[in-house]
């Protein structure tokens, strides 16, 4: 299957499941020059009207979502994301959006060591400027009138890799951050993490993670590939290792489905307004855990990674 035939197919499916509402961000800002390439961000601010707080009367976080696209296609603003936008928004949410550097553009796929450095090169390229952008924010909030350090992650698909492991490496190191400053929670859709030292590990410092993901999709990886200590580990060993660190989790599993999942978002967002409210806002330490039967969701042609590069 064809890149561009993928990505056509992706946004049909979001049209047909939902109205794609054209909105215009309410502020577009540079975040950083890299590779000759300007990187920017769309901010969307809270609807008019919204409940921009929750009921105890604490300011809601903003929201820093990652596109997805296989680390070779995809825009921060792109037409299958806008209802998805538009109803955080109606939930009175910043939200922002950001460009990133595609490493697999022009890569063909394979199961091989080269392959896996390929890929690993394309996930840091992305957390890298992941970290850019949050620098960004966290320097220019008087200018944006954003408060970084209030700031939920959420990606689709190769986003949701970056977000993961974007929230794992400053889990493991502050990469320059202050000591305390720490994501407030991460929403991952049919996402994973990429590891040259075995299955990831957490401390308790970690912040809560919201996991959606389809028991069989090999697109990103439910479970894990692994050689030796060369592996990506999907959500179903995320969730291991979060369990085991006494991390806070809400692990939603769709049965039987494939990377269809990776969508899901706009269809959720009540679910990731009661995360927050409780993993986040509330604090409480959880561990859950949902399976998810849903005949009605419509499947995905695509099915295995290798299909986004082929040439």
């Amino acid at each position: 299957m064809k890149l561009k035939r993928i990505v056509l197919f992706v946004a049909a499916v979001a049209a047909s499941e939902g109205l794609l509402a054209a909105l215009t961000p309410s502020a577009t800002w540079t975040y950083a020059v890299k590779d000759t390439s300007e990187l920017k961000m769309d901010w969307y601010a809270p609807a008019p009207g919204s409940a921009v707080c929750f009921e105890d009367g604490t300011r809601k976080p903003m929201i820093l979502f990652v596109f997805g696209g296989g680390f070779c296609a995809g825009e921060r603003s792109e037409a299958c994301y806008q209802k998805y936008f538009e109803e955080m928004t109606k939930l009175g949410y910043d939200l922002v959006t950001i460009d990133y550097r595609l490493g697999m553009k022009g890569k063909k796929g394979g199961a091989n060591l080269n392959y896996f450095n390929v890929f690993h090169r394309a996930i840091h390229l992305a957390v890298d400027d992941l970290f850019s952008a949050v620098d960004y924010l966290l320097k220019h909030q008087a200018q944006t009138g954003l408060d970084a350090r209030n700031m939920v992650l959420c990606g689709s698909s190769a986003g949701a890799i970056t977000v993961l492991q974007a929230a794992w490496e400053l889990d493991l190191d502050p990469h320059g951050f202050p000591r305390d400053f720490v994501f407030k929670g991460v929403m991952s859709y049919s996402g994973g993490i990429i590891s040259k030292v075995g299955k990831p590990r957490y401390s308790r410092r970690h912040c809560p993670v919201l996991l959606y993901h389809g028991t069989s999709d090999k697109v990103v990886e439910y479970n894990k590939l692994q050689i030796f200590n060369m592996g990506f580990f999907g959500s179903k060993m995320i969730a291991s290792g979060l369990k085991r660190s006494g991390v806070p989790f809400h692990f939603v599993k769709y049965d039987g489905l494939s990377h269809e999942v990776a969508a899901r978002m706009e269809f959720t967002c009540k679910e990731q307004d009661e995360f927050i409210r409780t993993f986040v806002v509330q604090g409480k330490n959880l561990t859950i855990e949902t399976l998810v039967d849903d005949p009605s969701i419509k499947r995905w042609k695509l099915s295995k990674t290798s299909e986004l590069y082929k040439k």
